[in-house]
């Protein structure tokens, strides 16, 4: 009987090692990604010096159908940006659509960088959510029937291009 209680108490602190570890790498894992939601609005928020508007589409407001929003989609040497302009409450809100890198950009670190390879990608993030034959996507947050990702493109197993995409609505 001591023996057998001696085994539950090791099975036991073996199955929580192994737990704790899942839940840690989990939340390192969420960390990174957050680190990249953080990243990929920083760019639309902050935008560039030379940012030139490159379209502007009217949109009704999905809540408040008689109110017409704005989306802008700006571009800056090294990356693209395109933003929400909700009009339905003062002052406008102003919220991230996309993002897009598809040339070097200092600001992305290098492992996530154009010309890093995809298995650098999916050692730092783990299996993708999504996957075809030119990119991996992963899931940021998942808020709405989009939810928010970040596609990493690629060619011959190099990173071509990082887009970032939120939900608005």
């Amino acid at each position: 009987a001591i023996i057998e209680v001696e085994m539950k108490k090791t099975l036991a602190l073996a199955f929580a090692a192994c737990c704790f570890s899942v839940i840690e790498a989990k939340s390192h894992l969420q960390i990174e990604l957050d680190s990249l939601d953080k990243l990929g609005r920083t760019l639309v928020s902050g935008g560039c010096i030379k940012q030139v508007l490159v379209k502007k589409i009217a949109i009704k407001n999905q809540l408040y159908p008689e109110v017409i929003d704005e989306i802008k989609e700006y571009r800056c040497p090294t990356f693209k940006i395109t933003k929400y302009i909700a009009k339905a409450v003062t002052p406008f809100k102003v919220l991230p659509l996309k993002a897009e890198v598809s040339v070097g950009n200092s600001q992305l670190p290098k492992r996530y960088a154009i010309g890093a390879s995809v298995s650098e990608v999916e050692r730092a993030l783990g299996m993708p959510s999504k996957r075809n034959r030119s990119s991996i996507t992963y899931e940021l947050e998942v808020v709405g029937p989009g939810g928010n990702t970040i596609t990493f493109t690629h060619h011959q197993d190099k990173i071509t291009s990082v887009t970032w995409s939120w939900d608005v609505w």
